[in-house]
This record gives C-alpha cells, structure tokens and sequence, in this order.
C-alpha cells in the first residue's frame, strides 16, 4: 500500500462588538477638584463618559459626519465638534472646539447623522478652561431638537434647560426620537447668545432595532420603540414577538409553510422548515424528496398501521395544542432577523472600483465630504514629523463605518480625496537626472521619473541612474524602494542597485507579458540555472508555486566582492492589467511576505516593483504601512501617506480603483488576523481538546459572520435553470460556475458547478452537485469540455439514482453521441473503490477517468463516519495524477456540490499547504472556497472535521519519517536566510 504521507503531501452601521463610547456621568470638575490638575480632570470626565455609556451605538463618525453652525467665530469651525477628539476641552490652546460668532441673538450646532436613525440619548462636550462656574455659563437654557430636514428650527424638543441651574461640563440627554438631524439649539441670552461646544456624540440605533445592543425588532414589527422593543406589529403578526402563527411566515404571515416540514412548522420570517422534514424529504425548505427502502409486508405490518393511524393522530393534536399555546402566549426567545449592513466585497477580481462593493445598503442620502485642500507646500529635506495629522486619520475600530460612509454616492468622499491629492510630476520638486539624453532610454514610461533627492543612486557601473526612488514608511523612516520594473537596457542596473542595497526580499506585482505587452523583462534564471548580469552571478535554487503568486530564491554571488547572498522573490500573479484584484487574494499574498520578513533577520529595504513602478507598487507600500501604523497607534491616515509617497515619487497609486481598493485591503487585514501555524503548532493546539473545539467553535462564528453573501443576480444562471439543481437554496455565482462549452442541441450550457482553487493552483478543483435524472448527457459534457481526469464522488454510486444513466456496467454505455466504457473497478481500501472509465465522444479519441467513490460517506451525513477515508483518498488521488501525469482539475460531487465538497476540498487545500510551507490556516483555506461556494463547510462538525483530519496526516507522517514534517523543499531557514557567505577563490 502507498505510503499515505509521502502519497497526500508528496506529489451594521456600527458592529455591537466593537468598542463604543459612552454616555458621561454629570460629573462636576473644577481647576481644585481633589487636588488633580486640569490634565486629570479632564481624562477623569472622559473615562467617566466611557464607562457610564456602554449602550447602543455611537452614530457619529469622527471626521466623516458632518455638521453645521448657525454662525462661525473665527476658524472654530463646526466639524471640531465631531471630530472624535473629546479629551481636548481647551477653547484656547486645543483647536478642537467650535464657536458661534458673536453679536448673536441665537445660535445652533447641527449634526447631520447622513440617514434616519433611532436616536437615544445625546452626548455634550463643552469648554473646560475658564473655571467651574463660567465653563458653561453660556449654554444654560439651551434645548435639544431633532428633525428630518433643515428648513427651519425644528420643533420637536426632546430636552429643555432651565435656564438658571449650573450644567456640568460633560452632560448628557435622553432624547428618544427618530431623526436624521441633531440640533444644539439657545437662543435670547443676554448680551448675546454663544454655543462653544467642543464634542457631540449621539447614541442609539438603526430603524427597527432597539436596546442596548441593538437588537432587530424583526420583520413584523410595525412600531419598533428604541428602549422598549416593538410595540405594534405588522397586520397578521402575533404580539409580542411579532412572529407568525404555525403554518404561517413572511411579512403580514401570508405565506404557508410547507406540508413537507415536520409538525407543517418553519420559520415566521424566512419559511424554512426549522423542525426538520417529514419522512421522505431533506432540504432546508423540505423540498427535496428522498428515495426510501421498500417496506416489507410481514405480519407486524398490521400492528405497524395501526400504530401509524395512532402516530397521526397525535401529530394533529400536537399542532392544535401549539397553535392554541401560541395565540395565549409566545415564548419571548425569538430568532432575530439581523440585518447585515456591515460593508462586504462581494466580487473577487473586479476591474473598477463601482464593481468593486455593488452590494452595499441602500441609503436615502448620502453625506458631504470635507474636500482636502490642495498640499502645495515646498518640499523638504528635513525629517518629517508623524504623518496622521490631519481630519482624514482612521481610526481601525471605526474602519467598517468609514469605508461604508465613504461608498456611498458612488464612492464620492474616495473620489474628492483623490482628486484633491497632488498628482503627477509637482513642479517644485527637482527631476532633473532622469531626463538628461543619455538616461530617458533606461525610463519604461515617457513621463515616470524618479525625484531626485529621493533618487536611488548607483555607486558602481558606468552610470549612477536607475529609475527607483527611497520611500518613508509612515514614520518618517526610510524602508522601501519602489522601482520600474527592469527593461533589457537596465538589468545589469537593477542588481547593482539590489547588491548595493542588501535587498533580501523583492516584491513583484507584475506579469511578464500583459494585454501583449511586455511589462517587465525577466531578471531572474530558469530553476536550476544562472545568468551572468555584469558582475553579477544569479542561480534561482527554488521556486515554489502557489494559487496566486510564486516565490523564488536565488543564490546572488558578486564576482569582485567574492561574496554571496540569499535574495528571495514574491511574485504575486493575479493583479489584472486593468483594474485591481480581489482583497482577500493579495491580503493573503502580504501575510506571507510579512511572514517572509519576520522570518529574516536583516532584510534591508524592501524592493517593490510593477511596472512602472508607481500603482500597484504604491497601493502595496501604502498597505504595508498603514496597516503597520493601524497596528502601532490605533489609527492610519490613508490620504497624507499617498501624499508623502507622492514627495518621494511621482503619481504613487495611479488610480482611484488602487485608492478604494487600499482602504478595502487594509479593512481585510485589521478584521482578518493572520491564522497560519507550524505543522507543530497546529498539532500541540490540538492535544489539549477542549480548549482546541472552544477556538474552533469561535473561529467557526467568525467565519459565518463574515461569510460571503449573494443575490439572485448574482446567481442568475442558476436562478433561471431552477429545474436542473438538486437543491434549490445551492445555487453557483455566476463568476464562479463551470461553463459546458460543448454545442449540444436543445441542451443548454448550464450546469450546477463552480470552480475552485488549490493551495497550489488556480481553478484546480471542480466542485459539481449529482447528476439529476436526465441530465447525464451534461455531466459528461462537464468531464469532458474541461478535460477532468479525476472525479470523486463523496457517496457511493449506487446511492445515486441517476448513476445507471451515465456510469457503466460490464458492457459500453451509450449516452447520446457519447461512449462511456469500464475499463476495470476495484476497492483499493475497505472503503475507497476506484473504477477507470473511457469517455468516447463520436469518433474522437478516447477521454480516461479515474473516479473514486467514497463507499461508506452516507448519502445525509455531512461528515464522514469514517475519517480515515478521506484521508486515503486525498492519498491516492494524488499518487494517481502523478503516475498519469494529470494536471487537469478534479472534479468533487455530492449532492448539492457543497456538503462533502467542502471537507474534500479544505483538507487536500491543508495538505498542500503543508507540503509547500509545513504551515496550516484551516480559516483562511475555508474562507476561500466560502467566497465561491458560500454552503461549504456550514457546520462547526465539518469545520472540525477538517481539522482532526489533517492531525490525523501529522500523525502518520510522524510516525513513518519521526517528528519533522515531510518537506521536500528547502526549509523555512533555508528559502528564508539571507546569510552572506564568501566564496572559496578556488
């Protein structure tokens, strides 16, 4: 028997988890209060307010959300009142108040929340410099207002002063009303009327939610009060849970349930039979019927019916008992319908930035922008301060609800940002050197020139010029070098300038040849070759293949220096020529040239090229940064970092697609924490069980929370083939689906399957449902039109009804113009068999399969009974494409394309990635095939499955080689090292 080791690796608005700030206690400082300075007191009140208001949503975004003043004093203007910064009191010396001009006989702050919302309770900062009794002298009397619009002074009241009593410097009102805008309204003191309000938050929650959470009211609400809950339902819905009576579900409780659910029960808002089915059927709708055994008559059979007229009985006097129980009195424990209004990428390698996010929540309006004045200061060669300064800084917990805000209106706040940041060559800035004669022949692009103070500058060779420039990290600290990407001219250069460097680690975010075009010359020697580039010696040792990039390592040997270094290349793949890739695939790509990094010990600057060396390379730079940054000091500024790579190299992010898609990027990186673990690591966490099923229930969570969701449009093929799926709730997105190219008449190309990536591969897997009853001849056409050599069934074949159609038995099977004969069957385990088949269409030559059929995988169990399969047959699927030298996809199918699939697909993913890296993340391989294939692994068994199994392959991998991991590569110290050696002079 093959060696089973060396076989499987050898060949909402506002998230309620989120930190909130809260309501501030009436908390009365003064200059003497306890003998703490003005310093304490003021942080005092702040963690006061934090800590009293630990309830509903905060709905002002800092620096996203807009706001008015009636009159404006000086430049105390009316976007410091929500500017996110309630620790800065000072009027004087803070600049984070506002000020109404003087002279006034009224005066109003309005604070636009961008949508109608369930406001609860508004939250005052004002002035704290001026003592305890004059600090808010001048806002006694002073009202809360809400409205709809801003016509007029609303009059709708929530909160009256009194006019005389003293108001503490941080104070707080309740103010219960549905509204848009927020008013801060007084007016008729006397001399005049003054606001100097220094900070505004308002608390509560979307329409329809309420409570400290923000819990849904539920789609049968009709009145939703925000402390409450709802206090009327929609017509037909039973209060107080506003849910339908059995039978019944959908808005106004018009809609029968199925007669297929168990007890005709499902659930009040999406109708699925959440009971289970009656006998005979499966499905989440219970529409899905099963084929049951055939029932003997035998002498109990009477006994059996009597039993059965019993059964029936009490089945109807169950259902009128609850349906009596239900109009007294509904159990307060209601499944919620959570509206998911968190922003979410639905399409993955989309080409412009309006596909980028198409499936955000609609909104009435959307919010003005505060347009960035144009930095057209001179440029200095003295260190820079810090860069977050400004109001364009994001603060990482708020990320969600600032890239929503900003998508709105078709991405208007990104596109103002953009368009407002200096661009292309500035004039003030010398660029002088790469356009003298003798060095525009070494530039890719007629108008991309490196600056030249920032200019790399080449201290050996016969010229110092290359088209590559120094770029600060977020700090101020030199870290990179963005570069074009080498022509045939300019590769002796580009290694000069690597050596002279000491660069261990070259980002590149380009294809060689793209749209025809030549991008970037290849600088690198084939595996297990050398070029010679000046007195340079290159010798690539390894290259190791992934999904979406390759990384290479190369033996760098200086000639004169007599020494040698390790330089490593991470080539991401898959950035199109046009547009931007899809987040999660380059998020994943930086995790493991962070990973590349930490693993080093003197890396030098990092080289990051394109092609000419300015978008893609800039979009990168600008992620490595600022999340860096994000992680460092809890926030990032986006807009001053494109503007401080811009100093240092001309149009850095070329476009506002690269722009959006770097804030979307970012978002992926601080929501998605990098899971990747040593084979060793991975098995340790798995000893100590309890703990290991706790973090895999928790990982399991996040991933459904976050998990890709689609609409109908985005499944239109499947939509409108209905008849063909073998589940009608599992449908393929249009992106994804395997296409049938074959012209069949009258059959059409559809059929319900999608493709799926590999550790290793790009669409390596096919992830295909059953055959339904008459659809043999289209399943044939799918092995054959896209050349699959390897089907596994994850049931047995005979549990299939419409397996007789196209598999066959000893003699030929003809199936329209196609041939399909068995050429030989046996059990290659107790309960893997494989049969190789000949697929003959007309008189074409002969297509071969080798099928798999997982014997003793029940037809309704979503996870083997016998785990140790479907490790064996990982093992002998790859033995098998070895030997046939097979490097067409396999095909998986089960019922629905999804359970079973998802198990098959994750493990073999895992076990790839242990022969490529001795790593496993089980999270981000079931991420993945989620965003193509959403029902895959919909379970906490099946996601714990994945898991036990590939301990299962460390533990015979351990027990035939010991305790290292099979690797055929180099280790991690050897592709990672970049230790220089001297050269013997032998």
């Amino acid at each position: 028997m093959v060696s089973t080791c060396i076989a499987v690796l050898g060949g909402t608005r506002h998230n309620n988890t989120e930190v909130k700030q809260k309501d501030a206690s009436i908390f009365q400082p003064s200059d003497e209060c306890c003998g703490m300075d003005r310093l304490q007191v003021t942080s005092l009140l702040l963690l006061t307010a934090i800590l009293q208001a630990l309830t509903y949503d905060p709905l002002v975004i800092p620096n996203i959300t807009q706001a008015n003043l009636s009159s404006t004093y000086q430049d105390y203007v009316a976007s410091r009142a929500v500017d996110g910064r309630p620790d800065l009191l000072n009027m004087i010396a803070e600049d984070s108040c506002t000020h109404t001009d003087v002279g006034q006989t009224s005066a109003w702050l309005r604070v636009d929340l961008g949508a109608e919302y369930s406001v609860y309770r508004v939250m005052i900062w004002y002035r704290n410099d001026r003592g305890v009794v004059t600090n808010t002298v001048r806002l006694q009397g002073y009202s809360v207002r809400v409205s709809n619009d801003t016509l007029s002074i609303p009059p709708s009241v929530c909160f009256q002063h009194d006019g005389t009593s003293q108001i503490p410097v941080v104070t707080t009102n309740d103010c219960p009303r549905i509204a848009r805008y927020v008013w801060l309204y007084n007016e008729g003191r006397s001399p005049e009327t003054i606001l100097e309000i220094c900070e505004v938050q308002i608390y509560g929650c979307e329409l329809n939610h309420y409570g400290e959470n923000c819990t849904s009211c539920g789609i049968g609400c009709e009145v939703c009060d925000i402390t409450s809950g709802c206090t009327k339902c929609l017509s037909g819905h039973v209060f107080p849970a506003c849910e339908c009576p059995p039978g019944w579900y959908g808005v106004g409780c018009t809609e029968a349930c199925s007669l297929n659910c168990f007890l005709s029960v499902c659930h009040t808002e999406t109708g699925e039979c959440s009971s289970g089915c009656n006998a005979g059927y499966l499905g989440d709708f219970c529409n899905e019927t099963v084929l049951l055994p055939p029932i003997e008559v035998s002498g109990g059979s009477i006994a059996g019916s009597v039993v059965g007229v019993l059964f029936a009985a009490i089945v109807v006097a169950v259902v009128i008992v609850l349906i009596m129980r239900f109009r007294r009195k509904l159990t307060p424990e209601y499944r919620d319908f959570v509206y998911q209004r968190s922003l979410k990428i639905k399409r993955e390698g989309t080409n412009s930035s309006a596909d980028l996010v198409n499936d955000l929540s609609e909104e009435k309006s959307s919010r003005q922008s505060h347009l960035v004045k144009r930095d057209t200061s001179l440029y200095s060669n003295t260190p820079r301060q810090s860069y977050f300064l400004t109001s364009k800084e994001i603060r990482v917990k708020d990320i969600s609800n600032v890239l929503k805000v900003k998508s709105r209106d078709s991405y208007r706040i990104f596109l103002d940002e953009f368009k407002n940041i200096p661009y292309g060559e500035e004039s003030h800035i010398a660029c002088t050197v790469a356009k003298e004669t003798h060095n525009k022949p070494r530039n890719r692009f007629k108008t991309t020139f490196p600056y030249d103070h920032s200019r790399v500058v080449l201290r050996s060779g016969e010229n110092d010029y290359i088209n590559a420039n120094y770029i600060e990290d977020y700090d101020g600290n030199k870290r990179y070098i963005a570069s074009q990407g080498p022509k045939s001219n300019t590769l002796v250069d580009h290694w000069l300038m690597i050596w002279q460097e000491e660069v261990s680690l070259i980002v590149m975010l380009t294809n060689r040849i793209e749209g025809g075009k030549t991008k970037c010359e290849q600088y690198w020697p084939d595996l297990g070759t050398e070029v010679t580039y000046g007195d340079i010696i290159v010798r690539l040792q390894n290259e190791k293949h992934y999904a979406c990039y390759v990384i290479r390592q190369m033996e760098v040997h200086h000639k004169s220096k007599a020494a040698s270094r390790v330089v490593t290349q991470m080539h991401y793949t898959h950035w199109p020529d046009h547009g931007v890739p899809d987040p999660l695939d380059l998020v994943t790509f930086y995790r493991h040239v962070a990973r590349v990094i930490d693993k080093q010990k003197d890396h030098g600057l990092l080289l990051v090229h394109c092609s000419a060396g300015i978008g893609r390379t800039g979009t990168f730079i600008a992620l490595d940064s600022m999340y860096h940054c994000g992680r460092t000091h809890g926030s990032f500024n986006p807009v001053d970092f494109v503007k401080t790579m811009r100093k240092d190299r001309m149009s850095m992010i070329q476009n506002v697609d690269q722009y959006v898609f770097l804030h979307f990027a970012l978002k992926a990186c601080f929501m998605w924490e990098d899971r990747t673990k040593s084979t060793c690591t991975f098995t340790e966490e798995q000893i100590n069980h309890k703990a290991a099923v706790l973090k895999m229930a928790q990982e399991f969570n996040e991933l459904i929370s976050i998990k890709q969701s689609y609409s109908e449009a985005d499944k239109s093929a499947g939509v409108s083939h209905k008849e063909l799926n073998y589940t009608p709730s599992v449908l393929p997105v249009d992106k994804y689906k395997v296409g049938l190219t074959s012209y069949v008449d009258g059959r059409s190309e559809y059929y319900n399957a999608v493709f799926l990536r590999s550790f290793c591969e790009n669409q390596a897997l096919i992830a295909a449902q059953y055959p339904l009853e008459g659809q043999a001849l289209d399943f044939l056409r799918l092995l054959t039109d896209h050349e699959s050599n390897v089907l596994v069934s994850i049931n047995p074949l005979k549990d299939i009804r419409s397996t007789k159609e196209w598999f066959p038995a000893a003699a030929p099977l003809t199936v329209s113009t196609y041939t399909v004969s068995l050429i030989k069957s046996e059990f290659i385990t107790p309960s893997i068999r494989r049969s190789d088949i000949q697929i003959r269409y007309d008189e074409s030559e002969a297509h071969l399969v080798q099928v798999y059929e997982l014997t003793t995988w029940k037809f309704n169990d979503t996870i083997p009974r016998d785990l140790q399969m479907s490790m064996d047959v990982i093992s002998h699927v790859n033995t098998g494409r070895v030997e046939k030298e097979i490097v067409s996809p396999i095909t998986i199918v089960s019922k629905d394309g999804a359970v079973g699939c998802g198990v098959f697909c994750a493990v073999y993913n895992a076990v790839q990635q242990i022969q490529q890296d001795a790593e496993v993340d089980m999270f981000t391989i079931v991420r993945q095939l989620q965003v193509r294939r959403p029902e895959m692994i919909s379970t906490v068994e099946e996601y714990h499955a994945c898991h036990k199994i590939i301990v299962m392959t460390l533990e015979r991998c351990s027990e035939e080689f010991g305790s290292k991991p099979l690797n055929t590569g180099p280790t991690e110290g050897e592709l990672y090292s970049n230790v220089e050696n001297v050269y013997a002079n032998s």
